[in-house]
This record gives C-alpha cells, structure tokens and sequence, in this order.
C-alpha cells in the first residue's frame, strides 16, 4: 500500500452469502460495507486475521506491486499478480535496494512433487532503471524453501482461499517475506513467471512501501544490564514464527524456527540452521547460516487415534492413517483436508507476554515460554475427539516440554510418537541409552533402527542422535504420568529411527499398541520431558554423550557412561562454584573448578543437578 488514501473493502456478508453480481458487489451495500485506509490497518495480513466465513476482499489497486522503469523499459502488470496479490511485507528490507516477487510455482510438476514455492531477488534501487543485473542478488532460489503445498510456510488458516505465507531461505535469513494472496485468483493458472525479460511483471517491484527494517527489541533489557546485555538466545518473532539462536558448541550455532507448519498450521519446530560463530555473540542474521532441516515434518508428534462411537463409514479408507501434527486426510503432509485445528497459541519473552500472531519484535534473552493447545480429529470420522496442550520452556541448548492430552470423547489410540526428532545434519548415529545394543548405532541409508524389544528393553528414557555439527537428545522423565508403564506391545519398542532420504527422524513412542488404548472423556494422560542441542561436554571415551540442559526449572547434566566408570565433565561458568546431586552415580559435592568427576556403577545416564 502507498498511500493513505488507497483502500480496501471488508464485506460483511448477509446470512444467504454474497449478493450476485460484480456491480452489486462493488456498489453500496450499506451498513454491511466498513471502508478501512491504510493508516486504520497495518496491512491486508492483519485484516486476514479477522477473517471469517462471512467476510471477504475486494481488491481495488494495483498495489503491492509498483510500475518502474527496468533496463530503459517499462512493462505492463502481470495479469494474476496485479488481481490475486493482497499484501507483501518485506521484512529486514536493507536501505537502497529493490525487492522483486519472480515467479511463482503455483503448483507445478515440471520439477517432480507440486512446487508453490515463490522467488524473490534484490536489486540497486540507483541502477535499476539502467542495469538492473548490476549488484542484484537472489534472496530466495528454487528449492530454497519446502513448498509442495499451498499450506506450507502458511501463517494461520486459509479462509475462502486467502492464505498468508512466510518466505525466509538460507541464502540471507535476515530478509523474509510476508505474502497474502487469493489462492481462487491463481487457480487453474500454471506457473506465474515474471522473469521473462519482455514478458509482463518483468519490470515490477515490491512496493518500498511494504520494506520494513529488521524488527528491534520492544522488551527493555534486564534490570542493571545495560543497553548492550548479551543473553545466551537470540530471537525474531515476526508473522507468528519464531526464529531463535544459540551456542551449539565452540565452532557452531544453531538457528531453529517455531511456528505453523504442515497441513493442520500447528504451531512445531520447522527449519534447522547452523553457522560458525567464530566467538561473537548469538545473532539470528550475522551468520553465514546454513539450512540443514527443512519445515514440515513432526517434532510434536501426531497419533493413530479412532473415534470408538459413531465413525463415519466414508473414512474407513483412511484406517491406520496418523491425525494431527502436521498430518492431513491423506496421510501426508500436504494434501487432503486438515485434522487438527489451534486453539491457543501464547508466549512470554523474559516474563513479557506477547500475542505471536501480531507481535514483531527481536532481541536477546534467557528464556521464552510458550503454551499450545490444539483439537485433533480422529482417522475414522471428521470431528474432533481429542484436545492436545504442551508448555515449552525454551533456554539456552534445551527445551523442556510439558504435554497432557484430554478425550473429548472415549477414543482409541494406537500410536502417539510423543517427542520426535528431524535429524538432517545430526544423523550419522543414534544411541537408545539402555537400548539393546548398549551403545551408538551407525545410521545407513534404508535400515531402520530401534531400542529393542520393550519387553526387555522398557527404560529407553534418552535418545541421543549425532552428526558432523554436533548432538541433538531427547529425554522423557522416567516417573511421570504416562512414562512409567506406557503402553507399548512387547513385541514393540520405545525408540525408533527411520532414515528418510535426506531427512532421517527419531521417535520417542508413548503408545504403540495394535489393539489400542481405550480413553474415556476427561482421561488422558501426560507426560514431561524435552530436546536438548550441544557438543559432548565429556572427552573421556567412557562416556558416549554428556549434556547441559533444564529440568523443571533446575539446571542438570546428563552424562551417558557406556560403562561403569568415571570420567570429567566440562561445566558452563554460571554452574561453578556451586553444589552439586546425583541420580544413578556419584560425584564431586561440589562444583571448584571448570571440569567435575562423575562415576558411573553401570552403563548409562547419570543425571548430575546443580544446586
């Protein structure tokens, strides 16, 4: 939008929907019709927001494209992106340059799996109108984005066809775009190219209008720590996705993405980076940022769950097929209609509590916390029978995760991969600590992996996968809720690894049972666990694994012995000079130094809690 004098309409519709007809539409319609400028909204993304079924756009300008001159000509609009094109935002715009929508895959084949992804570039704003090939870059290239879906990098629902989508590659991470459109306008249509020199939209840009600067901080530094306070994360939030970063170990940082994602929009981690710190401060855009993990797949996980009354005979096809999580009708990640739905999505930064879907803001800080609750649909009919609520404490390497689940109706449960793990970039071996091997399996391409039998392998609490950046685990307490006699087959097993290609996953099991589980309204269950990222903070080779991570508030070590032993342990600085407990092991009392000594009776993990 350019000016505060262009507008859109926001129809409120009578109860029979629309009237007929392009000229009664854009005529009056009394007091159904509310008329906004653009200093009333921020945005159509925001209008977006409060969309519902009886609400549509009339798009009445040419905006958010802008007519200029390219290499000395000037080319009429591209027919779909001037009618279908509702808003971009471009996000950490740098001052000078020119942003660019190229092209738009719009569902196409010719690359394999249907392709929705969009292209965008930058250019020298002072010679664009004479060569624009001159310092121009592209900000986002083919495949630099998981996109074999409309719904994919989605922020919220699509309503009546309008969806509001988030692009940001690993090509430069600190410039994202923000773009909501009119699916119905592109539909039928095939790849919208204007990149064709000659063709129309070849001269076009994205609005300077819609450039918006890296969001800066809004939350104030802790008390007494100044304006230039270094904490160990660093964030974004911008259009409901949380980006964050931290020390992965003395050469890495990773970078992880929290927000909608998959068929349903349920809020999950999405897209993995890492980066070489060479000692500077976390940053979530000063880094050469490489993209391991692709967004789509689960990391809370979805279930194999059947309505137990009343299914609906039209998906009895749809037997054994996961709901939730990222999982529509089809079974897929995309495709097929959605199975769950968000009720809540909340977060507080440092104890400041924002609303995600509106807040742009970034910083550093200690800690942040978020609080999900979802509705899942069953395999076996269209209705919702189960509400799922998590709490996660995101700190610096670790997030703990609560999660209690509560049948709306009795339903039955097959299959609940409570906590999973997208390995791309860890997956050269994984160790079920108290697994039947009693040791790290080497990942290979086409061999699945697992913890053993459950009926002689049950205490498969930690799953620690690994790879050429580093450690990412897993854990779940071994005395709450559902941990201590979950119900798994015994021919069955707690922990799996399936070697995807490209993309292997972990999965910590809650529920495998071929018969089901049968639970009544109101009588889920819970469990507590959480992910932790880092290096081996151990080089004594008794130990296969050691980490740094919270449990319930309380900072711990994790140390996994492949024996009986002893070994030293590295500590973080802020964990010295202080006491020091221990489950299954001993240890020094008390924390003198940089290194601690902790003893082993068996093969395992000691868990070492600081005081």
């Amino acid at each position: 939008m350019t000016a505060t004098t262009d507008t859109i309409r926001l129809i409120e519709f009578p109860p029979g929907g629309p009237v007929s007809g392009t000229d009664a539409l854009y005529g009056d319609q009394g007091s159904g019709e509310v008329r906004l400028t653009a200093d009333d909204i921020s945005g159509y993304a925001n209008a977006v927001g409060v969309q519902s079924s009886k609400y549509a756009f009339m798009k009445l300008v040419d905006n958010p494209l802008a007519s200029m001159t390219r290499d000395g000509a000037v080319r009429s609009s591209e027919p779909h992106l001037k009618a279908g094109l509702l808003d971009i935002t471009v996000i950490g715009a740098k001052p000078g340059k020119y942003y660019r929508l190229e092209w738009y895959g719009n569902g196409t084949t010719a690359f394999g799996t249907p392709n929705y992804q969009m292209l965008f570039s930058e250019y020298d704003a002072t010679t664009y109108a004479t060569n624009s090939a001159s310092n121009s870059r592209p900000i986002i290239a083919l495949n630099d984005v998981r996109s074999s879906a409309v719904t994919d990098n989605a922020v919220g629902p699509i309503v009546n066809g309008v969806v509001t989508r988030y692009f940001n590659g690993p090509k430069d991470s600190s410039i994202a775009f923000l773009v909501t459109y009119d699916t119905n306008v592109f539909a039928g249509a095939g790849v919208i190219q204007a990149n064709l020199p000659g063709g129309s939209g070849y001269c076009h840009i994205i609005d300077p209008s819609c450039y918006r600067p890296f969001p800066v901080s809004l939350i104030p530094a802790a008390s007494g720590a100044g304006t230039n306070a270094v904490f160990p994360l660093a964030y974004s939030l911008v259009g409901g996705v949380l980006t964050y970063a931290m020390r992965l170990s003395g050469t890495y940082d990773i970078k992880l993405t929290f927000g909608p994602v998959g068929n349903n929009s349920l809020n999950n981690y999405g897209n993995v980076y890492v980066a070489p710190h060479s000692g500077t401060p976390p940053s979530v855009t000063n880094r050469d940022w490489l993209q391991v993990c692709n967004a789509g797949s689960d990391w809370l996980g979805p279930y194999v769950i059947e309505a137990v009354n009343n299914p609906d005979p039209s998906q009895s096809g749809r037997s054994g097929y996961f709901t939730g999580g990222s999982h529509g009708t089809t079974n897929q990640e995309s495709g097929g209609n959605p199975t769950a739905r968000c009720l809540s999505y909340q977060m507080t930064i440092d104890g400041a509590a924002l609303d995600p879907a509106v807040a742009v803001i970034s910083g550093t800080c200690r800690e942040i916390v978020i609080s999900l609750v979802n509705n899942i649909q069953p395999n076996n009919a269209l209705r919702e029978v189960l509400q799922e609520a998590y709490l996660l404490k995101i700190t610096a390497g670790a997030t703990e995760v609560l999660y209690r689940n509560t049948p709306l109706e009795q339903v039955k449960i097959k299959k609940h991969y409570g906590l999973q793990i997208c390995a791309s970039g860890f997956q050269s071996s994984v160790h079920f600590v108290n697994g039947w091997a009693q040791g790290r399996q080497t990942i290979s391409a086409g061999v699945n992996l697992n913890a053993g039998p459950y009926s002689s392998n049950p205490n498969v609490y930690w799953i620690a996968c690994r790879g050429q950046y580093g450690d990412v685990a897993m854990w779940i307490d071994s005395s709450f809720g559902i941990v201590p006699a979950r119900p798994i087959d015994p021919t069955q097993t707690a922990g799996i690894f399936q070697p995807y290609s490209g993309a292997g996953k972990a999965y910590e099991v809650m529920v495998l049972s071929t018969t089901g589980v049968i639970y009544n309204p109101g009588a889920g269950y819970m469990f507590r666990g959480g992910y932790v990222w880092g290096s081996n903070l151990s080089n004594d080779q008794n130990v296969d694994c050691s980490f740094r991570y919270t449990d319930n508030g309380a900072i711990r070590y994790a140390v996994t012995f492949s024996f009986a032993a002893s070994a030293s342990v590295v500590l973080s600085a802020q964990d010295r000079n202080r006491s020091l407990s221990y489950v299954s092991g001993t240890g020094d009392a008390f924390a003198f130094a940089d290194v601690t000594t902790v003893s082993a009776q068996k093969y395992g993990v000691v868990n070492v809690s600081v005081g």
